[in-house]
């Protein structure tokens, strides 16, 4: 393999170690020497895309414990606090409720449906006219 291609996996596992030690992109693109944190955030998200992370699942378990920590600090502040306060905390909750499931890969976001059938102005799409319609069932 090339010195740089070498080079270039080397980083982006020490990307992805830093990212799973609970770095930011910024800290990351620092130590690894990136220019940007853009790229360390590209990178990162490759590699785990990628799955050339021989601990993804590490990294999941990793990620899930610092969530269920958040998810205990913002119950307990949920269940002490006034209105407003219940209302953040139920918030943030969600919040962490909707990335433990995009982390555990249970995040599916619906295929978009095609325009013509979620817009009205477009007509019945299950039934065409005669200028629409190219075979030969209304001739």
């Amino acid at each position: 393999m090339p010195r740089s291609r070498t080079a270039a996996l080397s980083r982006k596992s020490e990307a992805l170690r830093l990212f799973a030690n609970g770095c930011n992109f910024s800290e990351i693109a620092n130590r690894v020497g990136y220019a940007h944190r853009g790229t360390a955030h590209k990178v990162v998200n490759a590699a785990l895309q990628e799955r050339i992370a021989d601990d993804i699942d590490e990294y999941r378990r990793s990620e899930v414990a610092r969530l269920d920590e958040l998810q205990s600090v913002l119950w307990d502040e949920f269940d002490a606090a006034d209105t407003g306060q219940r209302l953040r905390a139920a918030a943030l909750i969600l919040k962490i409720i909707e990335q433990r499931a995009k982390v555990l890969g249970l995040y599916h976001q619906p295929a978009e449906l095609p325009r013509m059938l979620i817009d009205p102005s477009l007509g019945n799409p299950g039934k065409a006219t005669s200028e629409e319609c190219h075979c030969d069932c209304h001739a």
